[in-house]
């Protein structure tokens, strides 16, 4: 309690310390100053927290109705909230470019259905808080059944499946349409700190309070019964959830595990962490402060296995033959020796943060048991072999070598998989653990969930592919491709509506102006702009819509002038090379170029020369109309500075430093 106490009175000294700071005395700009008088501090405990506080109060994140505001409503006089939005089909939305059914962002995993021919293959797309689901993969080419839909080569003897790398998906879930992304319906918050409430169409896979988006999201490995119904491990929800055969039915969960109804998502039922039983699931840590990788299975007997991540176990669900489902109640649980403990341990009877789990046909539990936070001392595959009972020690340990293990399958030839993320490899091992084949050099970051069809082809993704990859035996080389990402890799699709880390804004000359990374986006006619997703009207920087580099030098701040002119910063977003200064003509029009370039190093008024970096990218940009000279702030060097802009200086494309400071 103590602990507890010095840990809330640091992080509110530290928090009032930068409240303090962000509201106190402005900076000197030129001779002149500005004084904002500092807002009174406020110290009281809050009554509730946003999820990255849970830990300071061991609160978890709450879904109390009684603290959730009224629905917003927009388009009246002093309403206090915002009417159009640009960049998003709506304003619960907040991932980049444009959401589209063949497109993925952050994916988290890859599950093949063997049950069913052509085999079915569902993807999680954790960025867009979604699973999307194929029914086959491609098309058959030569032999007797040319032209017929395919997953795998034996689909149709005598010919070879084509996949289709820029196929949509047939059936989504977690998203209203192939167009939605959000978390519970709400990746805004539009009711911060109330965490949106899930239901029964929606998923989270994305922390909608991420510090950074772009590199956020989650893992899961999947798994389907012999009836074709699809589980699925909703991690920010903890909760696990059951689609009746998705293909047949609809997109409307059916069962939940580990919450007492589809709207909850607290971590083990509202008691927080390291407080579970029987019942409860805690798969989601703080933001920053754990793992994001969790699993499913199931078994011949109908069982649903967990890997509960936080509570550093797995669960067996036992299938109820009443109700013709699993129950709601574990009945077995490995890596604790009970139901009401969950402490984190390297034995062979513990568990660290476990991953992923399967289960073969003879009844063996093969665990991926993959990191702790703080250590990263864990990379292991536990193997547990009937009779079993709770909190047994695994009958076998493969460890050599291992480096956070996201996922372990189960191959249709015998032995499993195990994707060995950290060490870019995938290990196949046959059923007594002995390595079989290590398929190398798969890209960083293909984290979660691996499939394998009826061919045993092996299918991946992650983070850094931003696409599925797949890989044919028997020398398991990068064969196909499918949900296939641009040359850049870049998050979902590039196009004309969506943005990513727009920097710069200005309305002028009738124009709206946006500095959307690599490419200015302008849309004519601001005022007429209403929520109907507005494509841009032209763009500068590429040659269409669809390109957009995912490095290279960006747009920046922007400042229209007197003149007829907009003044935009253009340089990289990393230390390499510098930053420019660039002048257009307004209005805007598709593929203009500068009329005027302002590069460093410049000549300095009373001699010598004058030079920033790169950094200037992040720096603020106002122009002064008296003097026709442009202030330029600079990170880098902690300072600002003026140029003049001659009349003289636009046919040389220079400036002049006249002032810094």
């Amino acid at each position: 309690m103590k602990t507890r106490a010095l840990l809330f009175i640091l992080f509110t000294s530290i928090f009032s310390a930068f409240f303090w700071i962000a509201n106190a005395q402005g900076k000197e700009f030129g001779i002149s100053s500005v004084t904002v008088t500092p807002t009174p501090l406020v110290s009281i405990l809050p009554t509730s927290m946003p999820f990255n506080w849970q830990t300071i109060y061991n609160k978890n994140q709450s879904n109390d109705s009684n603290l959730a505001l009224a629905a917003p409503i927009r388009g009246t006089l002093d309403d206090e909230w915002a009417d159009v939005i640009i960049g998003q089909p709506d304003f619960g939305q907040i991932t980049p470019n444009e959401v589209v059914g063949n497109k993925l962002f952050n994916p988290g995993g890859v599950y093949v259905d063997r049950s069913v021919q052509p085999n079915r293959v569902y993807v999680y797309d954790a960025g867009n808080s979604r699973v999307l689901g194929f029914r086959y993969l491609g098309t058959a080419q030569g032999g007797p059944e040319d032209g017929q839909s395919c997953t795998s080569n034996s689909d149709h003897p005598g010919s070879v499946c084509v996949i289709d790398p820029t196929r949509s998906a047939d059936i989504v879930l977690g998203q209203n349409s192939f167009m939605s992304s959000a978390c519970n319906g709400d990746s805004a918050m539009q009711n911060y700190p109330v965490f949106p409430s899930p239901s029964k169409t929606t998923l989270c896979g994305l922390n909608p309070i991420s510090v950074s988006i772009l590199e956020g999201g989650s893992m899961a490995a999947m798994a389907t019964d012999s009836e074709g119904n699809f589980y699925f491990p909703d991690f920010f929800n903890s909760r696990v959830l059951r689609y009746n055969n998705p293909f047949a039915t609809d997109s409307v969960a059916d069962y939940v595990w580990g919450q007492s109804d589809f709207v909850s998502a607290d971590c083990n039922m509202g008691a927080s962490y390291d407080h579970p039983n029987n019942k409860s699931l805690c798969l989601a840590s703080p933001p920053g402060h754990g793992n994001t990788k969790t699993g499913v299975a199931t078994d011949s007997q109908g069982n649903l296995w967990v890997a509960d991540t936080q509570n550093n176990r797995v669960l067996r669900f036992p299938f109820d033959p009443a109700s013709g489902v699993p129950a709601s109640t574990a009945d077995l649980v490995l890596g604790q020796p009970d139901f009401n403990t969950a402490t984190f341990g390297t034995g062979l009877n513990q568990m660290g943060s476990p991953t992923s789990v399967r289960v073969d046909n003879n009844g063996n539990i093969y665990v991926a048991d993959g990191e702790h936070y703080w250590t990263h001392t864990i990379g292991r595959i536990l193997i547990f072999r009937p009779p079993l009972s709770n909190g047994m020690s695994a009958s076998q340990m493969i460890q050599s070598g291992i480096a956070e293990p996201t996922a372990v399958e189960l191959d249709p030839a015998g032995g499993f998989w195990v994707n060995d993320s950290d060490n870019q490899r995938v290990l196949r091992f046959d059923n007594n653990g002995n390595l079989q084949q290590t398929v190398n050099g798969v890209p960083s970051r293909t984290w979660g969930g691996i499939g394998i069809d009826r061919d045993s082809n092996l299918m991946i993704t992650g983070w850094d592919p931003q696409q599925v990859l797949v890989y044919t035996p028997p020398s398991y080389t990068w064969t196909s491709t499918f949900l296939r990402a641009n040359e850049y890799g870049s998050f979902n699709q590039e196009g004309p509506r969506g943005l990513t880390d727009p920097e710069g804004l200005e309305v002028v000359a009738g124009q709206m102006i946006v500095a959307d990374g690599p490419r200015l986006l302008f849309w004519n006619g601001p005022q007429t702009i209403n929520n109907n997703y507005p494509s841009a009207d032209g763009l500068i920087g590429q040659s269409d819509f669809q390109t957009r580099p995912r490095w290279g030098k960006f747009f920046g701040r922007m400042r229209a002038d007197n003149q007829g002119r907009l003044w935009v910063i253009y340089g990289p977003t990393f230390d390499s090379g510098t930053a420019q200064i660039n002048a257009y003509q307004l209005p805007l029009t598709t593929g203009a170029i500068p009329i005027l370039t302002i590069s460093s190093p410049l000549p300095l008024q009373g001699g010598g020369t004058f030079t920033w970096s790169w950094s200037l990218i992040d720096g603020g940009l106002a122009y002064q109309p008296d003097c026709d000279c442009l202030w330029v702030s600079d990170r880098d060097y902690n300072r600002v500075f003026r140029i003049a802009v001659q009349k003289s200086f636009f046919q040389k494309l220079k400036g002049l430093a006249i002032h810094s400071g």
